[in-house]
Parts: structure tokens; C-alpha cells; sequence
């Protein structure tokens, strides 16, 4: 054969099999595109991830199954209708965002035929790895969003950095979600810049996430401003005995300090699909003990407690007698259980009622009061303020469980409220948020107070929150210095293999607890004696939390706790005595602290107690201005003695005749009494009396001076009511 004969024919094969090479390699990418979509569809973006990335020849992720155990975030249930656009009041959350993308036109591209993936779709430009117009861009953003929904938030930045560089009205809500994840990566200030160039840029017709990306600012802010770990405090990564496998989480006191739960996604507790033989990892309840300061190897609770599903976030009562946790399905709906413990074992355990998991919905993270009589849990069900919201419900020592109440907006937002934890120091409920103002992810707070009235939450700070999720806060029963949460703070690409997409971990928790006090000792007045048996009431001012009620020891002195961020109102009181109050602030303490007051109370009089300052016209029954001015110190001194009941007594002087001068001292007493039931003082406690010329106290009084002096005002404590502290009257 010719030489130019056998150059055309290895040309010709050359390139043949590059153009075969070339379809091919458009082949696999349009392949990986599709399979990166249906992987997204349902939520499996760890791997759609890793089909995109091969999309665009950026290498793959580990090529081992990924596992996902039990998901302790916040569960999203999404809206069952179709196209449902965002509440204008509710911050959109993934599923909501991306329902605003499809309504601002970002549509999918087409995809190929589920029959032949080959077709459907553009030929793709091999040069330089991109795809046709539009398509590398989306492939960028959906790289991007697989990282952040996987909590892979360093990869996120990196691939949202990417993806901002193209504006575009298929990927409105990029930036913000760039926004994010600088946030959950610690990064304030970047973020900062984001949200502001977002609000600034952003055009579509739904102002939803521009409200959720100011109010995200106040996030930045104040993660900013609380850069500083609260002094005394440590949170620190327990070693693998308890952090084995994919995922631990939820810890909580086996009623023994020494002894903890906890719930796991381990090796151990693997399952096979049966139609495809893929193994899942689900998480299970574990025990372990502590000897000599080291922590024992997790025992599974095995069956009936733990099953093919997934269990995990448990509480058990003090007796130990009754576990209550939470068990998810297949379906991802989660319900809380009851399990009682008999002759050495636990008993197949029950559903709790439709109180507590109503059907459709997921009740998860059960916490119990401490007296046992309420159970705390956090549900997606209607009627609450937004997702994931806080729920009490009354429940009695069979599990039987009364209907269900919210615990108002205060504790919960339109956002997420999960794991609570009630403590019985101060009824102090700890909970993990991401709808109050937190320093990115859930935050750990806590808020004082009982079923419906709480006070405002507060951020427990640094080092107990990160920019990542910080949840299942739970501390000893009787210090509160010792305990445990988990957190992800530590990042995805640091775990094994990177296979931990959930890198949900506990930590042991100890603090010094911000112990506030006051004390002091009561006195009479007069002689400077020490008041036993007398009342201290303390309230806060706000009306937020019940007042506390103190009773003096022999020695009339008292001691109480109390709670910070108040501010509050003290006073004491007791029968023949005018009571003594007293003020103080909680506010920005952040270091225990002890306040002293004493109080000096007055013995009441028995006779007439002049108003000075009490004028009046010749004549004439108006009070002055310069009057009404001492009056309304008289309404305070009244209010602070509520106790009392008084006689508001008016007298004239000598000149007229008596019966004009009763009618006159009656109209004058008439006024004040008049003047202080339209501020407020019930007309119950107030009597007026006129006394005309009867009671004068200059005999012939000459002057203009004298007359006025005779002119006067006074009040005389008539009765005083005895305050009832249980059977105990003060």
C-alpha cells in the first residue's frame, strides 16, 4: 500500500476516533448532568455534587457510598402546595428559595430522556471544560448549593465565589446564600459586604428575602460584637468513644451524671435496602458509664428501643422508669415514643397520642419539666409561628399526653426552634434557634419563665455558639457547670475521609454559672431593730415572670436568686409598718454577682399625716398646680403601700359659718380623692372627710399665714390589708 494511502487511512482513524472521543466525553457529561438533577430532586446532594463536579472535569468526591444518619437539623416540611409562594412575613428557606427561583424564571434546562440520556439536550463545548450558554453557570450555582444543603460550608464559599462573579436573574438569591456561608465560616465582615450589596442589587418582585437579608445584618452585627468567649467557660470535642462513626448527637444524663445517652450512626447499626443492597447508616441510642475520668465503650440499647429506623434525642425520668425519644421513618416523619422500664428491661415502646404526634407532621427532641408533669418538644404542626416551633403538652405517668400549646412568639419565630431543655434552676428553658439574632446557624439560647409567659430569649454566646449549628444544650441538674451539646463547628473537610457530610459531634460543656444574688436584712426605722416574719416581694418591672416572694428569717434577713437582663422592683412590707422599696438592674452583668439592700420601714401612725404642699383659693375648692404636684407623690407612696386603706381629711379655717365651712372642707377632700382615682388608685382605699373649722390647729388665728396653715390636708391609715403567702398572713 502507498505510504500517502496508509497516512490518509491512520488520519482518517485519527480523526475518527477523536470526534468518537469528543461525542463520548458529551456523552458522560450530559449523563452526569442528569443524574446531578435527579440526585438534587431528592436531596441527596452529596452526591449530585459529585455528578456535577464530573460535569465540569473538577474531579469527584470520595467515591464510597455516602451514609446519612438520623438528620438532627431542623426538619423543613414542604408546602403541599404547588407554587406556593413565601408568607411576605416568613424568611424563605431552601425549599421556599428555590420555589422564588422557578417564579423569577430560573427554570432547569432541559433535560435528557430518561430512556436516552443522549438526547434532549445541546452538544457541549469540550474547550476549556465549559458547557453552552447558561449551562456552566447553573452547574456552578447547583455545585454551590449542594455544598452549603450538605454543610459543607468551606467548599460553599468557594464555589459561591465563583458563581457571583455572573450576575444573573436565573440565581437571584446567590449572593445571599454566598452571604451565608461566609457566615457560617466565621467571616463578619465578607458577609457583612454581601448582604449589603445584595439588598442594594437585588430586583426581583419578592421582598421577603430582602427582609430576611436586614434583619441577617443584625446577625453579622452582633456575632461581631460577641467575638469574646464568656470567661470561665470551655466546650471542648469528646474523644471517639462517644464521636464514633457518622454522627453523635443529643447526649443528655441517664439520670446519673456519670452516666450518659446519647444517639449515634455507627457501623454497627447498618441496613441493606433489600432492592438494591445499598447500605444505609441509621442512627441508634447508646449508653456508656464513666470510670476512672475515661468513658466506656457505647453500648447499643438494642431492641425494642432501637430499630431499621432512625432513633435518637431521648429523655428519661428520674426514677428512670419512663424514656421518652424520637424515632423517624423512612418517609423522614418523626414521632416521639415511650418507653417504660420493667424487671430489668425497656418494654416495647408506644406512640404517644395525636397531642404530641399529629399525624402528617414531625414531633421531635422530647424534654420533661422537672417535675415530670410536662412534656417539651419541637414539631412542624399548624398553628405554629413558622417551621420548626416549641410545643409543651401536660402529660400524666402513663403517657398520656393533654393537648398541646406554643409557646408563644417570643420563644418561637418564623424560623427554626428545636431541642429544648428545661432546667428547674429558675425554670431556665435552653433551646437552639436560627430565627433570633445568633451568630449563624442554630444558636443555643435560653429564656426564664413558664408555659405561656416567657421572657426574652438570650444568646448564650461564645464559646457555646459558632457560626455553625449549636444544639441539644443540656447541663447538670444541680450546679448547672457540667454537660453537653453538639455542634458541627467542626468543619466537614476535617472529619475522616471526608465522608461526614453530617458532622454533627459532642462536645462536654463546663462553666462557672452566672450566679446573681441579693440579700440584705429589714429594720424598723424607728428603733433599728431587725424585722423577722416580714415580706420582701421582688418583681420585674416588665410583668414578664412571676414575682418572688421572700419571708425574713429570726434575724430579719433574706437571700434570693435572680435572673440577669431584669430589671426589677423590691419591696418590703408588713402590718403597722408604711413599707421600704428599692431598685436594681440585671442588665449586661457577665460575671456572678451579689447585691445588699436592707430596708427601713416606718411604723404607721395613729393620727393624721400632713400633706404639705395641699392649697387651695379662698374660698374655693380647685387645687392649685403647685398641689396636684404633691399628689402625685402621694399616688406613688400609695401604690407602694397597696396595702393600705386611708382617710383623706380636709379642714378650713375658722372664718365663715360652720356649716359652710363642712361644705367647703368636703368639697376640698372630694378633689384630692377625685384626683387620685383618675390616676389610678381604686376608690375602694380612698375616703374623703370634711372636717370644716372642728379640728383647727391655730386657736384665733390672726394672720393670712395662720388661716393657711388651718386650711390643710391630711391622711390617716384607716385599715391595712394582710398579704397571704400561702397560710401565712404578713
Amino acid at each position: 500500500m502507498p505510504a500517502t494511502v496508509r497516512i490518509s487511512l491512520l488520519y482518517l482513524f485519527a480523526t475518527l476516533f477523536c470526534f468518537s472521543a469528543l461525542q463520548s466525553q458529551a456523552q458522560s457529561k450530559r449523563e452526569w448532568l442528569y443524574y446531578g438533577d435527579e440526585a438534587y430532586k431528592k436531596g441527596d446532594y452529596a452526591s449530585a455534587a459529585k455528578f456535577y463536579l464530573k460535569v465540569l472535569d473538577e474531579g469527584t468526591l470520595d467515591e464510597e457510598s455516602t451514609v446519612y444518619p438520623y438528620e438532627v437539623v431542623a426538619y423543613i416540611k414542604p408546602d403541599k402546595e404547588e407554587n406556593k409562594p413565601a408568607a411576605a412575613t416568613e424568611a424563605p428557606d431552601s425549599t421556599q428559595l428555590d420555589s422564588l427561583m422557578r417564579q423569577q424564571g430560573d427554570t432547569v434546562p432541559p433535560q435528557p430522556d430518561a430512556a436516552n440520556p443522549t438526547t434532549g439536550d445541546q452538544p457541549i463545548d469540550a474547550e476549556g471544560g465549559n458547557l453552552v450558554y447558561g449551562k456552566y453557570q447553573y452547574v456552578v450555582h447547583q455545585i454551590a448549593d449542594c455544598f452549603r444543603l450538605s454543610y459543607q460550608y468551606k467548599k460553599a464559599e468557594q464555589w459561591y465565589a465563583k458563581a457571583v462573579q455572573n450576575e444573573s436573574k436565573r440565581h437571584p438569591f446567590a449572593r445571599y446564600n454566598y452571604a451565608m456561608v461566609l457566615m457560617n465560616n466565621e467571616k463578619y465582615p465578607e458577609s457583612q459586604a454581601q448582604l449589603e450589596k445584595f439588598i442594594e442589587t437585588y430586583d426581583g418582585t419578592d421582598n421577603t428575602i430582602v427582609q430576611l437579608a436586614q434583619k441577617k445584618l443584625f446577625n453579622v452585627a452582633f456575632a461581631e460584637s460577641h467575638q469574646k468567649p464568656r470567661p470561665k467557660a470551655e466546650v471542648n470535642l469528646m474523644d471517639t468513644v462517644i464521636n464514633g462513626g457518622t454522627s453523635s448527637f443529643g447526649a443528655n444524663f441517664y439520670n446519673d451524671e456519670g452516666v450518659i445517652i446519647f444517639a449515634s450512626g455507627r457501623k454497627d447499626n447498618v441496613v441493606l435496602d433489600e432492592k438494591n443492597d445499598d447500605p444505609t447508616i441509621t442512627s441508634d441510642l447508646y449508653l456508656t458509664d464513666q470510670e476512672g475520668g475515661n468513658w466506656q465503650t457505647p453500648k447499643n440499647m438494642r431492641r425494642p428501643v432501637n430499630t431499621e429506623g432512625n432513633e435518637g434525642a431521648g429523655v428519661i425520668s428520674i426514677d428512670r422508669s419512663h424514656f421518652y425519644f424520637t424515632r423517624c421513618d423512612s418517609k423522614g416523619e418523626c414521632a416521639i415514643y415511650l418507653s417504660r422500664f420493667l424487671n430489668g428491661k425497656w418494654l416495647l415502646p408506644m406512640k404517644l397520642n395525636e397531642n404530641i404526634n399529629q399525624q402528617g407532621y414531625s414531633s421531635k427532641y422530647p424534654a420533661l419539666s422537672p417535675e415530670e408533669d410536662r412534656l417539651f418538644f419541637a414539631s412542624d404542626r399548624p398553628g405554629g409561628y413558622g417551621k420548626m416551633d416549641i410545643w409543651v403538652s401536660p402529660i400524666d405517668e402513663f403517657g398520656n399526653a393533654g393537648e398541646a400549646k406554643n409557646l408563644g412568639s417570643v420563644i418561637n419565630t418564623s424560623e427554626n426552634e428545636v431541642t429544648p431543655y428545661l432546667h428547674h434552676i429558675n425554670n431556665t428553658l435552653y433551646f437552639s434557634s436560627d430565627g433570633h439574632t445568633g451568630l449563624g446557624g442554630l444558636d443555643v439560647f435560653r429564656s426564664y419563665g413558664q408555659d405561656s409567659t416567657w421572657l426574652r430569649p438570650i444568646n448564650m454566646g461564645r464559646p457555646f455558639n459558632s457560626g455553625k449549628d449549636d444544639l441539644f444544650f443540656v447541663v447538670d441538674r444541680m450546679e448547672g457547670r457540667t454537660g453537653f451539646m453538639t455542634s458541627d463547628r467542626d468543619s466537614c473537610e476535617s472529619c475522616k475521609d471526608n465522608k461526614d457530610l453530617f458532622c454533627y459531634k459532642i462536645y462536654q460543656v463546663q462553666a462557672e454559672p452566672l450566679l446573681i444574688t441579693m440579700k440584705g436584712t429589714v429594720f424598723n426605722r424607728n428603733t433599728q431593730e431587725k424585722m423577722p416574719n416580714t415580706l420582701v416581694q421582688i418583681t420585674d418591672v416588665k410583668e414578664g415572670i412571676q414575682p418572688i416572694f421572700i419571708i425574713t428569717n429570726e434575724e430579719g434577713q433574706y437571700n434570693t436568686t435572680l435572673i440577669e437582663d431584669i430589671q426589677y422592683f423590691s419591696k418590703a412590707q408588713k402590718v403597722k409598718f408604711f413599707a421600704d422599696a428599692f431598685s436594681l438592674s440585671t442588665e449586661n452583668i457577665t460575671k456572678s454577682t451579689e447585691f445588699t439592700h436592707d430596708f427601713y420601714l416606718e411604723p404607721i401612725p395613729p393620727d393624721d399625716i400632713e400633706i404639705p404642699g395641699i392649697e387651695y383659693d379662698y374660698n374655693d375648692t380647685t387645687l392649685r398646680p403647685a398641689s396636684k404636684k404633691v399628689l402625685d407623690d402621694l399616688f406613688d407612696f400609695l401604690q407602694l403601700n397597696d396595702d393600705i386603706t386611708v382617710e383623706i381629711g380636709s379642714h378650713t379655717d375658722a372664718r365663715g359659718s360652720d356649716s359652710y365651712n363642712l361644705k367647703l372642707s368636703q368639697g376640698r377632700a372630694n378633689s384630692v380623692v377625685h384626683y387620685l382615682i383618675d390616676k389610678g388608685i381604686p376608690k375602694e382605699r380612698l375616703k374623703p372627710h370634711g372636717y370644716g373649722e372642728t379640728r383647727l390647729l391655730i386657736q384665733n388665728a390672726t394672720t393670712e399665714e395662720e388661716h393657711q396653715k388651718n386650711r390643710r390636708t391630711a391622711f390617716k391609715v384607716t385599715d391595712q390589708q394582710q398579704k397571704v403567702i400561702g397560710e401565712t398572713k404578713y
